[in-house]
C-alpha cells in the first residue's frame, strides 16, 4: 500500500480491494410485540456490511454533513455511545470531510463533557440512545453545538422513537436550536444529493485527525491531539500481528471505541481485510454468546475478560469435581479446556493479543494453555501507540526510548544487574501534546523530546 497516501485515501484503497468481503459484523434483529408495543428483538445471529457499502456510506454521511452546513472541514465532532459499525462509520466519515473526530468516554461528567463541548467548539455530536439524556442536558449549556446525530437507533421501536420524539419537545420547550436527527435520516440526505469529493488533508504534520480524552483519573480528561501523519502510521501497518490468507480474519469487538485498542483492532482488521464483529452489550452480559456466534481467528484481551474466561473454567472444573468426587483433576480439566475451546470460542482462534493493562502471570499460563496458541502481551498508550510486543521493543513504531533514574523512588539506570528508571520513548504514531493545556503538554516531554509513560520498567537487555 503507498504510504504516501493519506488516511482516506487509505481507506478508499481498502475499500475498493476487499470491496465484497464483510468489513463490519452486528446482530440481527426483528420486531416483536410486547405489552401492545413494538420492540426491537436481537437475534443470536449476526449480519454484515461489506467495505464497498462502508464507502458508499461515509461518503453518504459526509454528503449529508456537508449539505446540511451541520459539520465541515476542521470542525469538531464528538462521539459518544459503545463500539458498533455505525460508530465506525461515523469516524470514517469525519475522515472523509476533513473534520476531526473526538471519542468521548460513555462514564464522563456532564461537567467533563461540557468542558470538552465548549473547549473544541463542537458543532456536532453523535451518540447512541443511552448517552442521549445525558448529551441532550450538557446541550442546553454549550450554543455550539447545531445538531445531534443519534447512532445505532430503530426507530420502528415504538420506546425508542418516544425517546427522540420527547428530546425534540424538550429542545423546543428550552428553545435550544439544534437539529436532532438519526444517522439514517443524515444519509438519505446525503444519498439525495451530489456526492461530495473526498476532502484531502493539506498539512499532515500539523492537522489534527482525531483527539482522545484521556480517562481524567488523575484531574481532568486532556485530549491528546493525533495528527493525520501520526493516524496514518495505523493505516499503513498491521501493528499487532500480520495475518495469513489460509484462514478468514475475523475478530470481536467489545473494547469502548473512546479507547485506542478499541479502534486499534478495528484499523487492524480493517487494513487486512477481515471482519470486524461487535459484542451486542456494553456490560459484557452478552459476550459469551457473541464469541459463540461470531468464532473469531483473532481473539483480542482485556484482564477483565480473561478473568472472565478463567473464572468460567474454575467454577466449570469445581462443579464436576463435586459431581464426581474420584474424578481425576487433570482429566476434568483437560476436559472443559477442550469443550470451551472448540464450543465456547469456535476452534478456530489462530493467535491471542492482550492488551489495555497487564494480565497476571497465573491467567496468562491458563490461556496459553486454554487456547494453545501464540499469544501477543501488547503494552502502549493513546500517548505514544504500541511500544512493545511481548516486552519488546516495536520496531514498526518505536524510533528510540531511554530509561531516566527516579532518585526519590531509588530507581537508578546505575542499578544492577539491571537497569532500572521511568521510559522515556519517541514513536511514529506520538501525540504532540494535548489540546489547549500547554502545561500538561510541557510536562509531557522531557528537553530531549521524549516522551514520558510515568511507567517504571527494567531493562533486561537493549533492544
Amino acid at each position: 500500500m503507498n504510504i504516501t497516501l493519506s488516511c482516506i485515501e487509505l481507506i478508499e484503497q481498502y475499500c475498493i480491494q476487499y470491496a465484497m468481503n464483510p468489513a463490519l459484523g452486528f446482530r440481527k434483529t426483528d420486531i416483536i410485540q410486547y405489552h401492545h408495543r413494538k420492540k426491537i428483538n436481537y437475534l443470536p445471529e449476526f449480519e454484515t456490511i461489506t467495505y464497498q457499502q462502508v464507502w458508499q456510506r461515509i461518503s453518504c454521511i459526509a454528503t449529508g454533513w456537508n449539505h446540511s452546513n451541520c459539520v465541515g472541514p476542521n470542525d469538531f465532532v464528538g462521539i459518544c455511545g459503545f463500539g458498533s459499525p455505525e460508530f465506525v462509520l461515523v469516524e470514517l466519515s469525519c475522515l472523509y470531510l476533513g473534520a476531526i473526530s473526538v471519542p468521548l468516554q460513555t462514564n464522563m461528567t456532564a461537567m467533563d463533557l461540557e468542558k470538552i463541548v465548549i473547549d473544541t467548539n463542537m458543532k456536532c455530536l453523535v451518540v447512541d440512545l443511552k448517552q442521549l439524556n445525558l448529551i441532550c442536558q450538557v446541550v442546553t449549556h454549550c450554543p455550539c453545538v447545531k445538531s445531534i446525530i443519534v447512532i445505532d437507533c430503530h426507530l420502528e421501536d415504538d420506546d425508542q422513537f418516544d425517546s427522540i420524539c420527547a428530546m425534540r419537545v424538550f429542545f423546543t420547550n428550552k428553545k435550544i436550536k439544534c437539529d436532532l436527527m438519526t444517522l439514517d435520516s443524515l444519509e438519505t440526505l446525503g444519498e439525495k444529493r451530489s456526492i461530495l469529493e473526498k476532502i484531502l488533508p493539506k498539512n499532515e504534520s500539523e492537522q489534527l485527525a482525531t483527539l482522545v480524552y484521556t480517562s481524567g483519573s488523575t484531574g481532568s480528561p486532556k485530549g491528546a491531539m493525533i495528527t493525520e501523519k501520526a493516524w496514518r502510521e495505523l493505516w499503513i501497518k498491521t501493528g499487532f500481528y500480520h495475518h495469513t490468507s489460509n484462514i478468514p480474519l475475523v475478530t470481536l469487538n467489545f473494547m469502548p471505541l473512546s479507547h485506542m485498542f478499541g479502534r486499534m483492532i478495528v484499523i487492524n482488521t480493517f487494513i487486512q481485510g477481515g471482519t470486524s464483529y461487535f459484542a451486542l452489550e456494553s456490560d459484557m452480559s452478552t459476550i459469551f454468546e457473541d464469541f459463540f456466534l461470531v468464532r473469531p481467528t483473532v481473539l483480542y484481551l482485556v484482564p477483565r475478560i480473561s478473568e472472565m474466561i478463567y473464572q468460567n473454567f474454575q467454577i466449570a472444573v469445581m462443579n464436576q469435581l463435586q459431581a464426581s468426587q474420584h474424578a481425576n483433576r487433570a482429566d476434568i480439566e483437560n476436559k472443559i479446556l477442550t469443550d470451551m475451546r472448540h464450543n465456547l470460542f469456535g476452534d478456530r482462534i489462530s493467535t491471542v493479543i492482550t492488551a489495555s493493562a497487564p494480565t497476571s502471570s497465573e491467567v496468562m499460563s491458563f490461556l496459553t494453555r486454554c487456547f494453545q496458541v501464540p499469544i501477543t502481551n501488547v503494552y502502549g498508550s493513546t500517548e505514544l501507540g504500541i511500544m512493545l510486543l511481548n516486552n519488546q521493543v516495536s520496531t514498526q513504531n518505536v524510533i528510540g526510548y531511554k530509561l531516566v533514574s527516579i532518585p526519590e523512588l531509588n530507581y537508578f539506570t546505575t542499578d544492577k544487574p539491571y537497569p532500572r528508571g521511568e521510559l522515556c520513548m519517541k514513536t511514529k504514531r506520538a501525540v504532540i501534546g494535548y489540546y489547549q493545556n500547554p502545561n500538561a503538554t510541557a510536562d509531557l516531554f522531557d528537553t530531549d523530546g521524549y516522551l514520558k509513560t510515568g511507567d517504571i520498567v527494567e531493562e533486561r537487555a537493549p533492544n
